[in-house]
Parts: structure tokens; C-alpha cells; sequence
């Protein structure tokens, strides 16, 4: 999408002007290869350029300043297209009224791209794709799979969602949220054709996607949290977005899909591509990653392409310093805030895991809860179903070693 869901007049505030310039530039190249290669490669994956609105919350002044500011911010950025455009209160386009209005945004099913993209690699430029190769562990220019075999390589892209590596001048610049996504059912004159996000903190993102089984899908995401909330804190996010959704697009019918996903949040707002920070200590090899894309998973994952390219084939690209995993945080109060808070949940996460006693009787436990329990030298997460069956799983998360929060919302003994 053209717009940045951290918004240009924010990146323009605790960076320069033309870090914000060079953002926005950044997400029109990426929609440009995609469409570029869809030609070139003819894929079909239902390519199409469409607008793009971000509306008020409210139109409280708060709401409506917002808007305002990232009006005259985007036109700073080079997107000069971008106006204020009014959509009337119909509900075929959320009954929003004001709006700003982002042309040149793009519409197109990522499986299908993927798979295009896969199928042009392999037969048509001679590549090799390894599927069902899990990376075990890496070890300079050695990367070992589940499976016991070892690949050698002078270049190593860590493109895993968060870095598999326990790399805390990574880890302590992003934190992981959950995002949620509701599919329902929506007949095709009840969407106004586009992308909406709204200016909510989180904020909601709907657009529509043509199911080969179930028609036409009105798509709706937000309610993102930060991972290893308390129980008391978590709600029926998915019930929510469909309440959301529903009172913006009237025609909109049953739910027929529901799922979530984790996304990392750069504490600086802006992607974390390039060179590993500690890649001096990778001896033999020279490690890249690419994470902290802000659930703009597309376009992040695009620059990280061709990024990563140019650096491992020592050409120059006009983004790496923007996005740079090695850059200097802007030194304001609320980004080393972020930075002390990760830290310290890391702490208490990796003390926790030391802890040696958690003593909870896995029979005393009722249905539907989870508990830590210690099993020898390993801490083990039990989580027992409706019908009082016991699963067990390893209670250690993979991404910097730390214990687990075992969490069983109230409302998730109401959906089973």
C-alpha cells in the first residue's frame, strides 16, 4: 500500500524529511517490481491497481487533525496524488465520509504471486527451491536442516519472520503482536472497491478477495495486542471485528474465515533490512535479515528482496540506510522507553526459565486451562481441552529463550 501505516507526518517527526521522502519512495518502488514482474513473468495472481482511503476514527478535532497532518506530510513525501476526497456516508465504502484518498495502491492474491514467482525461478532461471527444509541451526557459513543435512554459504538471508538467532541488537528493537482477521461474506455492490484503513490505535485494514468456493469475501483485520498479555486484558477480538465491520459495511453477512498471525513492531517504526548488526562475530559468512516489516508483510518482504540483493552483489540501493538493522534509534523518550521495556520483559522471561520450581499437579487442573509445569530439567506447557484431554508442549520460546505465558482467555471455553 502507498501509505504507511505509522503515518509520514510521524516518521517525519523523529526522523528528518528526507528519511520520510525516501519511505514513501521506498513503497512505491516495491509495488512497481511487483507489478513489473506480474508482466514480465506473466503470473496471474489478479494484479490490479485501486485506491486507497484512510479515514477518521471519529470526527472528533483530534481525529480529524490527524487526517490533516498527514495530508500535507504525504504531499512532503512525493505523493502529491494524494488528496482529501469526501465518500458520500455510503455503506458500500464503510459509511465513511471524509477521507484521504491513496492512488496507486495494489490488489493481488500473495499465494498465487508466490507460487508464480517459485514456478519463474525454478524453470525459468534455472534456480533450486528446497520445500520442508527447516533450519535447525546456523553456524557461520554453515546452516544445518531438522533433517541433519548442511548447506554452505558465503551469504545468509535470515528472512524468518523474527531472526532465528537469539541476536538481543535485534530483538530489543521490535516487539511481537498478534493481529487478528475476520472473512465475511459480502455481495459485490456492497464494497466500494479499495483499501480502508481507519485511524484507530490499533487501527482496522478491509479490502476484498473473490474466494474460489465462497464468493466474494469481505476481509477485515486489527485488534493487534502485544504477545503475553494477562488474561484479564484479552477479549474476543475476532467478535469484535465483526461488530466493527458490520456497522461500517451493512451488506456484510456471515463469517467464513477467522485466523490471526504475529507481527513485529520496529520501536523506530521503520523496517529492520540488511546486514545482521553483530555480523562481525558470524565467522565465514555475512548474515542479512529482514523482520520488523509492521505487518506490511508484502511491501516489506519486496524491499528485503531487493535490498539484500544489491548488498550481497555490492550495488548501491537507496533504501538500505533507511532500513538498515545497524541505524541509530531517534533518541526521543518514548523510543527508549520501548527499548528499556523489551529488555526488561526479556529478563524476567530468560530468569523465569531458570526457575526450577513450578511444582503445579497436572491432575488438579481443570478443563480448558494451561499451567507451566517443570518435567525433570524442562519446563513443559499443558494446556487440558474441553473434554479433559492433556496436551503438552515445549514451554521455552524459540526467539530469545525465554518461558512462555500460558494464557486461556475466558471467552475461549465460550467458542469451544
Amino acid at each position: 500500500m502507498m501509505w504507511n501505516d505509522d503515518y509520514y507526518h510521524m516518521i517525519e517527526k523523529h526522523f528528518e524529511s528526507e528519511t520520510m521522502v525516501r519511505v514513501a519512495n521506498s513503497h512505491r518502488t516495491a509495488i512497481g517490481f511487483v507489478e513489473k514482474t506480474v508482466t514480465t513473468e506473466g503470473i496471474e495472481c489478479e494484479f490490479k491497481r485501486v485506491n486507497g482511503y484512510l479515514f477518521p476514527l471519529s470526527n472528533s478535532k483530534e481525529y480529524l487533525e490527524m487526517i490533516d497532518k498527514e495530508l500535507v506530510a504525504a504531499r512532503r513525501a512525493g505523493l502529491t496524488d494524494v488528496t482529501t476526497v469526501n465518500l458520500g456516508g455510503d455503506p458500500s465504502a464503510g459509511r465513511i465520509h471524509e477521507a484521504l484518498e491513496f492512488p496507486g495502491c495494489a490488489d493481488f492474491q500473495p499465494l498465487y504471486y508466490l507460487n508464480g514467482l517459485a514456478d519463474a525461478i525454478v524453470n525459468k532461471y534455472g534456480c533450486r527451491i528446497f520445500e520442508d527444509s527447516q533450519v535447525m541451526k546456523t553456524d557461520g557459513p554453515k546452516v544445518t536442516t531438522k533433517e541433519g543435512y548442511r548447506v554452505e554459504a558465503p551469504n545468509v538471508v535470515l528472512a524468518t519472520n523474527s531472526p532465528i538467532h537469539h541476536n538481543l541488537a535485534v530483538h530489543s528493537r521490535q516487539e511481537p503482536y498478534r493481529s487478528y482477521v475476520v472473512g465475511l461474506r459480502i455481495p459485490k455492490d456492497g464494497f466500494r472497491e479499495g483499501q480502508y484503513w481507519d485511524t484507530a490505535t490499533p487501527y482496522h485494514y478491509v479490502r476484498t478477495e473473490e474466494h474460489p468456493r465462497e464468493g466474494n469475501i469481505l476481509i477485515v483485520g486489527g485488534e493487534d495486542h502485544q504477545t503475553g498479555m494477562k488474561p484479564k486484558d484479552y477479549e474476543d477480538k475476532w467478535m469484535k471485528l465483526e461488530d466493527w465491520a458490520r456497522s461500517r459495511w451493512t451488506a456484510a453477512g456471515e463469517t467464513v474465515f477467522k485466523w490471526s498471525g504475529e507481527v513485529f513492531e520496529p520501536i523506530d517504526m521503520l523496517h529492520l533490512i540488511g546486514k545482521d548488526p553483530l555480523n562481525d562475530f558470524q565467522a565465514g559468512a555475512i548474515y542479512y535479515i529482514a523482520t520488523g516489516d509492521s505487518g506490511q508483510g508484502m511491501t516489506g518482504g519486496t524491499l528485503a528482496g531487493l535490498i539484500i540483493c544489491d548488498e550481497i552483489l555490492g550495488r548501491e540501493n537507496p533504501f538500505s540506510k533507511i532500513y538498515s538493522p545497524s541505524r541509530a534509534p531517534p533518541a526521543s523518550f518514548q523510543t527508549l522507553e520501548e527499548l528499556a521495556s523489551i529488555s526488561k520483559t526479556v529478563t524476567q522471561g530468560l530468569a523465569e526459565n531458570l526457575n526450577p520450581f513450578y511444582c503445579k499437579d497436572i491432575e488438579d487442573m481443570q478443563p480448558c486451562s494451561g499451567a507451566i509445569v517443570q518435567k525433570g530439567l524442562h519446563k513443559v506447557a499443558v494446556y487440558v481441552d474441553e473434554k479433559g484431554e492433556k496436551h503438552t508442549y515445549n514451554a521455552v520460546c524459540p526467539h530469545m529463550g525465554c518461558l512462555i505465558q500460558v494464557i486461556v482467555p475466558s471467552f475461549l471455553s465460550e467458542l469451544k
